[in-house]
Order: C-alpha cells, then structure tokens, then sequence
C-alpha cells in the first residue's frame, strides 16, 4: 500500500461523524485516567470504574456521581472534573474549532463539514458567528453565576476559597 492508498483510506474511515465520537471517548478516557491518578484523590485513589464513571458523568454533564467529589476528589481532581464539565458542555466540536481558530490554522473543509453535522440546520457562513456567540453567552453566564455565588459562599470561606466555590458551582 502507497502512502496515498493509505491516506485515502483513512480519510474514508474518519468520517465527521466518527470524529466527533472517538472525540468524546478520547476525552472521556484522558479524564478516567487524570481521575485514576493517585494525586486527584483526596482520600484513597479511586478505582478505574468510579473514574471512568465520573468522567463520563461529567463529559455527559449529567450530574451524575458515585463519589462525594468534594470529599473524595483533591484540588486537582476537582479542577479535572471542571475542564470535563466544560468541555463537555461546550461541546467538543465547538471547543476544537475554537482550539483551531485561536491557533491561527483556520479550520479545513473536512473540520467545517464536522461542525457542520452537529449544526445541521446552520449555512456555512454563519457557523464561526454562532460559536462566537455560543462562547461568549457562556462566559458571560458563567461570571454572573460566579459573582452571585461568591456571596454566600464569602461568608463561610476565606475570599480565595469562596471564589474557587463560586467558579466551580456555576
């Protein structure tokens, strides 16, 4: 097989569709993993099943959990559940294009065709307008959840602990 057959053949394999999902499994399995890890238990490591079901969990953002991640996560961990609860939130498509977009490479046809099948009913133009909007609706969201949390929470937590309550419960 020359290398054309090779890239031709990967190219029919790596469909938008099958990139999004290995996508999401690649993410859940780096979460699982990062969870797995003894520096992001606070108490004992947890075991390879409750990581792999916490990360889905948070991937999902199902709210879903089999530990008490306040209690049994560290600090690391738990800011390794919140880039999960991010990521998965966006959307992986939408945090990609924008990887892509800050990176200056622009996005290739096949990456706008991905986007494209998880914004089916979006003309081309108007896709890098709605991720625009897509992000800048959740930060501005997000930072008023953040300042309205951090009120209650400054009254049983030193300032830095309060706002670290506040950013990872909004």
């Amino acid at each position: 097989m020359n290398k054309l057959q090779i890239k031709t053949s990967i190219n029919k394999f790596l469909l938008p569709e099958r990139i999004f999902i290995f996508g999401f499994a690649a993410l859940i399995l780096a979460g699982t993993f990062f969870l797995w890890f003894s520096f992001s238990a606070a108490r004992e490591p947890l075991s390879f099943l409750d990581a792999l079901f916490t990360s889905t969990s948070a991937v999902c953002v199902t709210g879903l959990a089999v530990i008490d991640l306040g209690q049994d996560l560290s600090i690391p961990g738990q800011i390794v559940t919140l880039f999960l609860f991010q990521i998965g939130g966006l959307g992986i498509i939408t945090f990609s294009t924008v990887f892509f977009v800050l990176m200056g490479r622009g996005i290739s046809f096949k990456g706008r065709e991905m986007v494209q099948s998880a914004f089916l009913h979006t003309p081309r133009r108007d896709f890098l307008v709605i991720l625009k909007s897509v992000l800048w609706f959740t930060l501005i969201f997000e930072a008023g959840g953040v300042l309205l949390l951090y009120i209650p929470f400054s009254r049983d937590y030193s300032p830095g602990w309060a706002f670290y309550h506040a950013l990872y419960n909004s």
